[in-house]
């Protein structure tokens, strides 16, 4: 009997060995293929989402950031329609908080004294660190359907996940030229680097992920405090 149960725990072990060992040498399309399935298993287990998120916007031809800011999001998926409610707190740098709740967008400035709020579709143009939850939000089928994908090999992000990486180019017309995505051994999507086409680019890292953390709309929704000028984009 302890023989038996020592094979089927040396079984199991190499079981994920070589699962481990399979991703690692695969290359190419059989690579990518074998990441869509961890990111569909990721998605289909995802509820909520609490992360650290750090975002840096780099100006090529200044040859400097245009903006460096670390916060914390918030994000619950909607499975029907392929949507995201999430919310961004910016704490470091520029101190702002955006968040999207059923279509509908409010971005809090206090140092202004005001929010503006207005329809989903018109954030989206600019906002690359929203972009991150919009894509962990994806199905293998969303992301074959809308980009060509190329694999680009393992890489440590951060100097805390083993990440795989890809690079996502849009098969039409998109507000950038491509992007730089890397996936945890889990499946979910850890770091994205979006090239704008003039070869601008932003990249929004998050840490200290909570998969699941009990999140309601209730907090994701931004109140403003009262006497908060209202601007309607």
């Amino acid at each position: 009997m302890k023989n038996s149960f020592q094979y089927v725990l040396a079984s199991i072990a190499l079981a994920f060995v070589f699962g481990a060992v399979t991703q690692a040498n695969a290359q190419g399309p059989e690579a990518i293929r074998l990441l869509y399935q961890k990111m569909d298993k990721n998605l289909q287990t995802l509820t909520s989402l609490k992360t650290g998120i750090r975002m840096e916007k780099y100006n090529v031809q200044l040859k400097d950031y245009d903006d460096r800011r670390e916060g914390v999001g918030m994000f619950i998926p909607i499975k029907k329609s392929k949507s995201v409610n999430f919310r961004l707190d910016w704490t470091k740098g520029a101190q702002e908080s955006l968040s999207v709740v059923n279509g509908e967008y409010k971005l809090y400035q206090p140092r202004l004294g005001q929010v503006i709020v207005g329809k989903n579709k018109e954030v989206q143009k600019n906002d690359n660190a929203g972009s991150i939850f919009k894509l962990i939000n994806m199905s293998a089928k969303d992301l074959k359907t809308n980009f060509n994908a190329n694999w680009l090999g393992q890489e440590v992000v951060a100097n805390v996940h083993s990440a795989y990486k890809i690079q996502l180019t849009p098969k039409t017309q998109m507000n950038f030229d491509h992007a730089e995505v890397w996936v945890n051994e889990d499946g979910m999507v850890v770091q994205i680097k979006v090239y704008e086409k003039n070869n601008d680019w932003t990249n929004v890292l998050l840490f200290d992920i909570q998969k699941n953390a009990p999140i309601t709309l209730k907090e994701i929704a931004l109140n403003p405090p009262k006497g908060t000028k209202i601007v309607k984009s």
